[in-house]
């Protein structure tokens, strides 16, 4: 992982007393669903201040979940269109988010985090990871896989 994103990842993440991750995407879309697998590679791997939601394309569906857990920080993990190579991360303010073509979702990405900020007073956050492939295929590519992995090290040390 570049160490840019990595300090980036840190400082948002200072003063973190509890941690939401919400997987975003389309298993039958490539790589759309690498904010999915990302979840999955976590999976019993965190501990318990940091709740783990595979939220696919409904992300609105666990607002009252996301609220009952009382996180400090909420972090959204999608496929984005950053027009750079494939498994490019970079972590997106919530201001930013309205600017992304995110359009897998029943509702804007920029709506729900302006209501949970609202809601819940958390910080929030959208990690976008550049796509190579979202055409129908339920595998990821090699380059979302790699950033999968990459993530993966660092969400759990």
């Amino acid at each position: 992982m570049a160490l840019k994103l990595e300090k980036d990842l840190s400082n948002w993440l200072y003063g973190m007393k509890k941690l939401v991750i919400v997987g975003l995407g389309n298993r039958l879309r490539g790589d759309d669903a690498i904010g999915l697998e990302l979840i999955d590679t976590l999976k019993g791997r965190v501990g318990d201040n940091i709740f783990l939601i595979e939220a696919e394309t409904t992300p609105e569906s666990y607002t009252d979940v996301i609220s009952s857990f009382k996180p400090t920080h909420i972090l959204f993990v999608d496929a984005a269109q950053l027009n750079r190579k494939p498994g490019y991360t970079r972590l997106i303010s919530m201001d930013e988010i309205d600017d992304l073509p995110l359009s897998t979702h029943s509702i804007s990405l920029d709506t729900l985090a302006r209501y949970l900020s609202q809601s819940v007073s958390a910080k929030i956050a959208l990690l976008g990871i550049q796509p190579k492939c979202i055409d129908f295929k339920e595998e990821l590519t090699r380059e979302a896989e790699e950033a999968v992995k990459k993530l993966g090290r660092f969400c759990r040390s």
